[in-house]
């Protein structure tokens, strides 16, 4: 859905969707179907190997918005992210 709202975004703007915006737009399509997938291959373990009964408690909608909100923040704000040459260095 990112990446439908990115799309109209660019025309909405007056941008141009060069080769190179797309395959940004098919990147983080893919990026997100894989978050998903794991969020939902999750969800599957809690229930078959952990016992826990499938419904609204199960879901975690906290750790959703979690993921999705809180955990990129604070990286903005905490992360200490180097490229590999300035940590050598």
């Amino acid at each position: 859905m990112r990446d439908f709202h990115g799309v109209l975004a660019v025309f909405a703007t007056g941008g141009l969707l060069s080769l190179g915006s797309l395959v940004g737009f098919v990147t983080l399509f893919g990026i997100t179907i894989r978050n998903s997938i794991l969020l939902v291959s999750h969800y599957e373990h809690l229930v078959s190997v952990d016992g826990h009964q499938w419904g609204l408690e199960t879901a975690l909608l906290t750790s959703t918005v979690l993921n999705l909100l809180v955990l990129p923040t604070l990286a903005l704000r905490f992360g200490r992210f180097q490229r590999e040459a300035e940590r050598v260095a």
